[in-house]
């Protein structure tokens, strides 16, 4: 019968209902399709419109990115959902709109599976697009029809790019698998990679599409009943094609794929069967051929092909319209759930980044403090042409605001700074001014404004004071914000206002008092003769010299209480306004670097917000996806097929639980058609060529470089313990008699095949191990013993497992030459694993084994045409694809000799006659060539498997040590940097305590000098003795105490917060991986401990042992430190004291106050012998008494002041208060750095030590690689 009648046959039974339904189909494809479109733009609207508010943030766009490590930016993703997903939708569903005026059949899989030759055997083709052996044949898309159907041929995916790259080749097979209404999933028998089944899920799964699988079986006796009469070979034959089947099924079924029927079939002979004339001249000798000898009716049975047009006919002609639908339907879902997922993703991302730019700005915020509006800083965030800033448009986007205070960890830090830096240069020229103003009185000097500023302000050392402030204050600002060097701020100090003393005030009063005293003295011997006039001049001169004495002393003592006064606020004025002009600098420079960080940090977030809201649940985006989704119904078209098929197995087998297998297995051929043996009669056959089993011609030598490298490694690493096994291990290759050659290649090319057919070849027995399967095989490297070499089968690359791909690479290493096995069809994943594991990489320690290699195509039988049949065309055909792959590898740099490119088949035609073959499977050349490469080898390969092993090993310890040091060093880095960081909470410490010292001195200072102003003030005894004994219980002014007491509560809290922070950022540094690995792998006996509750026992202790802090230095007897006293005020950080506890700390307070007492007794002595003094004013040595008197007066109130301030600060025998609390933290703080530290030296001693291991190693590889190289083949034809 010929093709046209066997066609039209086929086309009476099914075209009328056929086409009928495919017009259905069309029909209410469209009419779906206009309804789904208001569903389309609704969505695609929503997108439009959230775009459009997110631009109406009306922020600067550069700043809207910001970047992501190894990821598109949040703003910039949901632009592209926003801009591509509107467009999309709208082009897609144009796109769609326009194939709905055909039914779609589109034929998708791997390069060289048959698609071409089953779509010209589908629509009766001539075979002008079938390829004549080479792989990417079919470059574009490629349309014809079938029942009414438009069938479309795809590129094959996995291809090496021979006229087209692969990623062309693989959109536009993606383009033509989204428009089909059906998808014919192309696979063969020589291997189904795990490329293939990835690509199925991204496209076929993905875009929902009802799917058949079109197994295209290569063996050509399958279903060839003339050819393989025997019912045990068939049954062999057909388990082999179902174990594809099973692991395809399988495949399928782990992508939820579970209603895809398979149909296997040999396109090969469905094309012969079908094809029109003028056939195709590559293909016109084969089909007449096969057609003369078998017939067209037989051989389209006999290919299996009408039991898939069978299958999509019965799909079409029940289930077309719905099938459109679905596909509608499905499209649609795939498209909304596409962008439900895309939205879902943004709106995780974007709470996450606002989550992460809220912190980061809340940190910010907490170091810099919170801005007040109105201040300079605040007003830099405002936004041109916005009532709001970015701050408060943030805080709007987020509904609250950031409960951070206004006053930051900086300002604290920069106070303190401040202070405990100027603090020792306020006091000192305090002290200068003291002993200045007091001198000048007591001679009666007058002081300028200029000997007074020289005299009590060192210039020099406040300078230095100025700018240590500033360099560390810049440098606490640059550990957080980079400062630009424009910004870092350095004026003059400003300066100080004027001040004299006129230390010679009163002295005219004086001069009177003097002048009247002399007259005084005089009067009476200038009126002897007048008594009572002379008494009476004597009277007037006394009075007016008492009067003008103490008005002269009244107005010198004015004088130098307020010269005291003045220089004191003059003092105090100056260095404020130093520090104010450098909190001013300190301030320009973080908010310059704040505004170029919280700035952007801003606007993200704003973004980040803007962007969860509108991929919210309740967003406008979600919602109308909803909305659209809600409106497809749960119509679903997937199992059409599936029921198609299961309606053709009733009406054919109704009875047979095996139906599927006969009809879509094809294995109704077991027990179906029987012929006699002339039909292969007629085929060429070569008289049977006399074998004798194979062994080598010539016995391998070594020239001894393996072992001269074994030793040569033992002789320079013996001493390292983790090069032992290395050693150990190149022993043992050293040792080996003869050489090994590793069989590779992807799974199911036929390696186990073709190691029981060169162990049969050897006359060796076949193990029954070696079983010939579908599925993979070899799960481990096993070795043959062959005369002469081993040779080693290893799993086969690609089979999804790692652990084979894995365990086949480590087989390479040890290779003397290796045998790589592959398929017909030239793809790019063989091609990348050829060089991966052939290629020398020096970096891995692989050696260059292209010069060692066989490149062997396996099952020519299946690939090229039948030999015996036309051995001319297989010859033909072998060698095309010899030249394909050398020029595949040429074109990736590899120079690949044709000579070292073989054609086998193993097993020719499965029928495990392999004498009868012998003169054309290309065996006997194999032989010869595996012969070749091993005993032609310099050292015969062993030594070759020595050193390349070696090397191999060798570069895989020294990586091994390379990631250990850099873990040793990343360790030491990590301890450094967490002691660096607390080396820099230490400084913060010190700079606490001198700030608590300052602060202290301030206090006394402020409390003693009015007192004593008062003092200087009296005019008369009462007022004098009552200041005294002010003078003489300052401790105790209640303003002092209540003052004091405020200063501890602060203080402490101050003291706890810079403890918190220490410990975060301590606990913060342990926590990184770095950090944990180095207390894993530290010195033994060193204590990895924290700054935990429980170390800080010291600190604690300074609490208890101050509780009565506040209260120490205001009592100045015993009879205050009693136990219900200190019972009620005794306690500090909200520790009450026990009983027992306050009268124990009440002994120790006494105690302590024994020096301020005596200095408090040297005030009333003082003050005792002033009130003596003022009766004698009007004597001269006794106002020069009285001046050394004050001084001493001065200087005792100041040493009381010194041992008030030494028991604040817990410089006495029991150290309590804020600063000991304080210098408990630091000890415990110190602590940690001490334990640390000698870790940080371990551990750079270690990384030194590998340092050092690895030099040694270096430079036996050198010496590996030099071998190498002469141990590589001579001529120039060995690829490189």
């Amino acid at each position: 019968m010929r093709t046209d009648d066997m066609s039209l046959s086929i086309s009476e039974q099914l075209h009328a209902t056929l086409e009928e339904a495919i017009s259905e189909a069309v029909i209410k494809g469209r009419e779906a399709a206009d309804k789904l479109r208001t569903d389309i733009e609704r969505v695609a609207e929503a997108l439009n419109t959230a775009r459009l508010r997110l631009n109406a943030l009306d922020l600067e766009t550069d700043a809207w990115a910001w970047a992501e490590k190894d990821s598109v930016t949040t703003a910039q993703q949901f632009e592209t959902l926003c801009v591509q997903e509107y467009t999309r939708l709208k082009d897609v569903w144009n796109h769609r709109s326009q194939a709905l005026g055909n039914f779609n059949i589109v034929l998708f899989g791997r390069t060289g599976t048959g698609k071409s030759t089953l779509m010209e055997a589908l629509s009766h083709g001539n075979g002008q697009s079938v390829s004549p052996g080479q792989s990417d044949w079919t470059v574009d898309i490629r349309e014809t029809r079938w029942q009414d159907c438009r069938i479309i041929d795809t590129p094959g995916i996995d291809g090496w790019g021979r006229v087209e790259s692969r990623a062309t080749l693989e959109e536009t097979a993606r383009c033509a698998v989204e428009r089909a209404d059906i998808v014919l999933l192309c696979f063969d028998t020589q291997s189904q990679q795990v490329s293939e089944f990835e690509k199925v899920s991204q496209w076929v799964k993905e875009f929902g599409k009802p799917a058949v699988v079109a197994l295209n079986v290569r063996d050509t006796m399958w279903r060839l009943p003339p050819r393989c009469p025997d019912r045990h070979n068939r049954a062999k034959r057909s388990k082999t094609v179902a174990d594809h089947i099973e692991r395809i099924r399988g495949e399928l079924v782990h992508l939820a794929l579970c209603k895809v029927p398979l149909v296997a079939l040999n396109t090969k002979r469905a094309l012969r069967a079908r094809a029109s004339v003028p056939f195709a001249d590559s293909l016109a000798d084969e089909i007449e051929n096969e057609r003369t000898r078998y017939g067209i009716a037989r051989l389209l049975s006999w290919s299996n092909l009408p039991a898939l047009e069978a299958l999509l006919s019965e799909a079409l002609t029940h289930d077309a319209p719905q099938i459109r639908l679905g596909m509608l339907r499905r499209s649609l879902r795939g498209d909304l759930a596409r962008i439900a997922a895309l939205t879902a993703d943004q709106h995780q991302a974007a709470r996450k980044a606002a989550t992460r730019h809220d912190a980061k700005i809340a940190a910010l915020l907490a170091y810099v403090g919170y801005p007040k509006r109105g201040t300079t800083w605040r007003a830099g965030l405002g936004v041109p042409g916005r009532d709001n800033d970015l701050l408060a448009m943030l805080e709007t986007l987020r509904g609250a605001a950031f409960d951070t205070p206004e006053e930051g960890e900086l300002d604290q830090q920069i106070t303190t700074l401040v202070e405990a830096t100027l603090g020792p240069e306020r006091a000192k020229s305090l002290r200068q001014a003291e002993v200045l103003v007091l001198g000048a009185f007591a001679q009666g000097k007058e002081i300028d404004e200029s000997a007074f500023s020289k005299s009590v302000f060192d210039t020099a050392a406040i300078e230095s004071a100025r700018q240590a402030v500033l360099e560390r204050a810049y440098g606490q600002i640059g550990r957080r914000l980079a400062i630009a060097p424009e910004a870092k701020l350095n004026a003059d100090a400003p300066t100080p206002a004027p001040v004299d003393v006129g230390g010679a005030a009163g002295w005219g009063w004086r001069w009177l008092s003097n002048t009247s005293r002399v007259g005084k003295m005089g009067a009476p011997l200038l009126a002897l003769e007048t008594l009572g006039t002379s008494l009476v001049a004597t009277w007037v001169l006394h009075r007016v010299q008492a009067t003008t004495s103490n008005w002269a002393e009244a107005a010198r003592s004015t004088a130098r209480r307020e010269a005291l006064a003045k220089a004191r606020a003059e003092i105090d004025a100056h260095f404020d306004a130093i520090g104010d002009q450098l909190r001013q600098m300190i301030a320009h420079a973080r908010d310059a670097a704040l505004l170029d960080v919280l700035g952007p940090l801003l606007r993200k977030a704003c973004l980040a917000y803007r962007i969860a809201i509108e991929t919210a649940q309740d967003g406008d985006i979600p919602t109308a996806i909803a909305s659209a989704q809600g409106n497809l119904g749960d119509q679903d078209s997937e199992g059409a097929l599936a029921a198609a098929a299961l309606r053709i197995e009733k009406q054919r087998y109704p009875d047979r639980r095996d139906a599927g297998r006969l009809i879509w297995a094809g294995e109704d051929w077991i027990d179906g058609e029987q012929t006699d043996q002339q039909q292969a009669d007629t085929c060429v056959v070569q008289p049977l060529v006399p074998h004798t089993p194979w062994t080598l011609s010539t016995a391998p030598q070594m020239i001894g470089m393996g072992r001269t490298f074994a030793m040569l490694a033992e002789k320079r690493l013996r001493e390292i313990e983790a090069a032992r096994p290395v050693i150990a291990q190149l022993r043992e290759l050293a040792s080996l008699d003869r050489p090994t050659l590793v069989l590779a290649g992807d799974y199911n090319v036929g390696k186990t095949s073709l190691i029981r057919r060169l162990l049969a070849e050897a006359g060796k027995a076949i193990p029954d191990s070696l079983e010939v399967r579908a599925d993979p095989t070899t799960l481990t490297a096993m070795t043959h013993d062959l005369d002469g070499f081993r040779i080693v089968d290893t799993p086969g690359f690609g089979s999804g497992r790692a652990e084979d791909d894995e365990m086949a690479a480590d087989a390479m290493t040890d290779a003397s030459a290796s045998l790589w096995l592959v398929d017909g069809a030239v793809r790019d994943d063989t091609l990348d694993r050829l060089c991966a594991n052939l290629s020398e990489n020096r970096t891995s320690g692989r050696a260059d084994r292209w010069a060692h290699t066989l490149l062997v195509i396996g099952r020519g039988d299946e690939l090229f045409g039948d030999p015996r049949i036309d051995p001319v065309t297989y010859a033909e055909r072998a060698a095309g694809k010899k030249r394909e792959y050398v020029q595949a590898l040429a074109e990736r740099g590899i120079n690949f000799p044709l000579s070292r490119m073989l054609v086998v088949a193993a097993d020719p035609y499965g029928c495990g006659e392999s004498d009868a073959h012998r003169d054309w499977d290309g065996i006997t050349a194999l032989c010869a060539a595996i012969e070749e490469a091993i005993v032609s080898q310099q050292g015969c390969g062993i030594d070759f498997a020595v050193v390349s092993g070696g090397v191999a090993r060798l570069s895989a310890l020294e990586q091994r040590l390379s990631q250990e040091q850099d873990g040793w060093q990343a360790q030491g880095k990590a301890l450094a940097l967490l002691c660096k960081r607390i080396s820099t909470r230490l400084d913060e410490g010190a700079a606490m305590r001198k700030r608590i010292e300052t602060e202290i001195g301030r206090m006394i200072n402020e409390t003693i000098d009015p007192l004593l102003d008062d003092f200087l003030k009296a005019d008369s005894e009462a007022g004098t003795e009552a200041a005294a004994k002010k003078l003489e219980s300052w401790p105790e002014d209640p303003v002092f105490v209540e003052t004091l007491g405020h200063w501890e509560d602060r203080w402490k809290i101050e003291i706890d917060r810079w403890v918190s922070r220490a410990r975060s950022e301590i606990d913060r540094s342990r926590a990184n991986a770095e950090w944990k690995q180095a207390q894993i792998h530290a010195a033994t006996g060193l204590k990895f401990g924290g700054l935990t509750p429980s170390d800080t026992s010291g600190a604690n202790q300074a609490v208890d042992v101050s509780r009565s802090g506040i209260k120490q230095a205001a009592q100045m007897a015993d009879k205050i430190f009693t136990r219900d006293n200190m019972y009620k005020v005794g306690k500090w950080a909200g520790v009450k004291f026990k009983p027992w506890g306050a009268t124990k700390a009440a002994e120790k307070l006494a105690e302590g106050t024994k020096t301020v007492a005596k200095g408090a007794g040297a005030v009333l002595a003082v003050a005792s012998a002033l009130l003596e003094f003022r009766a004698y004013w009007s004597e001269r040595a006794e106002a020069e008494r009285r001046d050394q008197a004050l001084a001493d007066l001065i200087e005792a109130l100041r040493k009381s002041g010194a041992d008030v301030r030494a028991s604040l600060l817990g410089d006495d025998e029991t150290p309590r208060g804020a600063a000991a609390y304080l210098a408990a933290h630091l000890a415990e703080i110190g602590t940690l750095n001490n334990r640390y530290a000698p870790a940080v030296e371990m551990l750079e001693a270690r990384a030194a030590h590998i340092a050092q291991q690895r030099d040694a190693i270096a430079a036996t590889l050198d010496e590996g690689w030099n071998m190498l190289e002469m141990l590589m083949p001579k001529d120039t034809n060995d690829a490189r």
